[in-house]
């Protein structure tokens, strides 16, 4: 499933991306947690969402990857997904050098579920700011 979206806030300038991925690959996603993910980022993203598994996690990134417009010309392991600031649903995303302002975070709104389907369904959604947040690039300088 492929979903991009991008829309204005009403705050001036502000472009929002929208990505939605659903995935039922569960045994893949187990089997390859390695490739695209770690366990850290498992646990942020359980932190936010509620329970969660490493196909949510994939559905994330991908939505992510949509939100951005950058897609996976930015390899997925690029994506890593950090702690927010404890507000449910908030995640922090860093991309690293690919990015359009190189080493750049956003802050991400995610949502995350499963649809009983069969096979049940992972399902993410992702909304950014498409402009990276001043306060945490300064920080790296």
């Amino acid at each position: 499933m492929v979903v991009a979206v991008r829309y204005h806030n009403d705050e001036p300038g502000l472009t929002i991306g929208l990505g939605v991925d659903a995935e039922d690959d569960w045994a893949s996603a187990e089997r390859n947690l390695h490739r695209f993910g770690t366990p850290g980022e498992l646990s942020a993203l359980a932190a936010a969402c509620g329970t969660v598994r490493p196909l949510h996690l994939w559905c994330v990134k991908e939505a992510v990857a949509k939100a951005t417009g950058l897609g996976f010309h930015v390899p997925v392991r690029r994506y890593r997904v950090r702690p927010g600031d404890g507000t449910p649903q908030q995640l922090s995303v860093e991309i690293d050098e690919f990015a359009p302002v190189p080493n750049s975070s956003y802050r991400a709104r995610v949502r995350v579920g499963t649809r009983p389907t069969r096979p049940p369904t992972a399902w993410a959604v992702a909304e950014l700011p498409l402009c990276p947040l001043a306060d945490e690039r300064s920080n790296r300088r």
